[in-house]
């Protein structure tokens, strides 16, 4: 009986820990998440949308008479950058269909679903998009050489380049996070 009293005596004597967080800030969080995963999805696809209207604009304003093979590498611009949209709005509808207040199993699964969509997105479109656009935008180098001035032309080439260039580095940076975030999930799912 002592030892029972011993242990008792002990439990007792343990300090209370308080969890760091609360359920309510944890759900809190989660749908501040949410909304955040959201409003970038919406963002992505208004720059896109804007970049494909001025691209339109552009394509319908100043080759109006002489559409032919020259403004091609516009098409393919235009064309990849509605892929691309297109490719982010089925991504959200993917988003949407996640089931927040799932059991945990079910909702991870949910996310390891859509992570794994994003994953196909970055390693399978992206570079295929990517590639088409930067070949439209070199396409379309001679036309620009030939109908802008050679300061405007100068911008046009090294701004353009620039663009791209920090693109890659945002583009590498999403697609790293998105890997992280799935390999975080596929753990837990495990564990």
């Amino acid at each position: 009986m002592e030892n029972f009293d011993e242990i008792k005596n002990t439990w007792s004597q343990q300090p209370i820990i308080e969890p760091k967080i609360t359920s309510d800030v944890f759900v809190a969080k989660s749908l501040q998440k949410i909304r955040a995963q959201k409003m970038k999805h919406y963002w992505t696809i208004g720059i896109l949308m804007s970049l494909i209207f001025v691209l339109l604009y552009f394509y319908s304003s100043v080759y109006r008479n002489e559409i032919s093979n020259k403004v091609s590498g516009l098409t393919i611009m235009i064309i990849v950058i509605i892929v691309r949209c297109t490719l982010e709005i089925v991504s959200i509808l993917k988003f949407k269909q996640i089931n927040f207040t799932s059991d945990f199993k079910n909702y991870s699964n949910q996310l390891i679903a859509y992570y794994k969509l994003r994953k196909a997105i970055h390693f399978f479109f992206t570079p295929l998009i990517y590639s088409l656009y930067i070949i439209g935008f070199i396409s379309m180098l001679p036309i620009f050489q030939e109908n802008l001035s050679k300061g405007f032309y100068l911008y046009v080439l090294i701004s353009g380049f620039v663009f791209l260039t920090f693109f890659s580095f945002l583009l590498i940076k999403i697609i790293k996070k998105d890997l992280a975030d799935l390999k975080f999930l596929q753990r837990s799912d495990r564990g």
